[in-house]
């Protein structure tokens, strides 16, 4: 009987010592998930934004196009704006929508095209800011936040 025991004693203990480790360990895992998606989505965004045209319509609308290249084939669900006198003081627009009042369009992964013309209402200052949200396999992602100022008026 004895030799039974020490033929099987070594894998008792290595299955009792992965237990253990596995117990100890998974809390670790669990804990760091949420940081490590939080990581990776900051670090492969669905689409990056870039600025084409910024022009002042009037004293409180900016008209504008971006430059959009998309990394992953997720759906733009809104496109939001803010402006103020610095990135502490932002305020968010009071309206920001496509010129032709239609929902955002999708664009092929991989190639970077110029946006439909957006017209952003409610400017509280010099800069400017857009942050875009993409719906990647029902979880929202926001795209990197786009940041520039707003231009002077010409007469």
């Amino acid at each position: 009987m004895i030799p039974v025991v020490q033929k099987h004693a070594s894998m008792a203990i290595a299955a009792t010592f992965g237990f253990v480790l596995a117990v100890l360990l998974a809390p670790l895992v669990l804990a760091t998930a949420d940081w490590y998606g939080e990581w990776s989505r900051e670090r492969n965004p669905p689409a990056t934004l870039q600025w084409h045209t910024v022009e002042r319509i009037d004293e409180d609308a900016l008209r504008m196009t971006l430059l959009v290249t998309r990394h992953q084939d997720c759906q733009m669900v809104r496109l939001l704006g803010y402006t103020g006198a610095s990135l502490q003081t932002m305020q968010p627009a009071d309206a920001l929508e496509r010129e032709d009042g239609r929902p955002p369009q999708s664009y092929p992964v991989g190639i970077t095209v110029i946006s439909r013309p957006w017209i952003l209402r409610g400017i509280y200052g010099r800069m400017v800011a857009i942050s875009a949200y993409y719906d990647c396999d029902d979880t929202v992602i926001k795209a990197p936040l786009l940041i520039g100022t707003v231009p002077e008026m010409t007469p």
